[in-house]
């Protein structure tokens, strides 16, 4: 575990469709900043005070690129199960 928690959390929609799981190209509805060393329970958002700091853009990109990774072996997947359902 490292020192930083980043939540982003986006609006949920039932049912949903791809577009709505592309939370690589989404902004998120609020997110949530925390030091786990200096506040290990979790009270004290910083996502206003770290606004434009290299950790939080750091944090945001990792979480876009992992979205994007996701998004991608889902695609690959329904690809999969596609040609196997023939």
């Amino acid at each position: 575990m490292g020192k930083w928690k980043y939540i982003r959390m986006y609006d949920g929609k039932e049912p949903y469709s791809e577009a709505d799981v592309d939370f690589a190209n989404r902004k998120p509805e609020f997110e949530m900043l925390f030091d786990l060393e200096a506040d290990p329970g979790e009270r004290n958002n910083l996502i206003a005070q770290m606004s434009g700091t290299s950790i939080l853009e750091t944090l945001r990109h990792k979480t876009a690129a992992y979205s994007e990774s996701l998004n991608a072996r889902r695609q690959a997947f329904k690809k999969e199960v596609a040609v196997q359902g023939r």
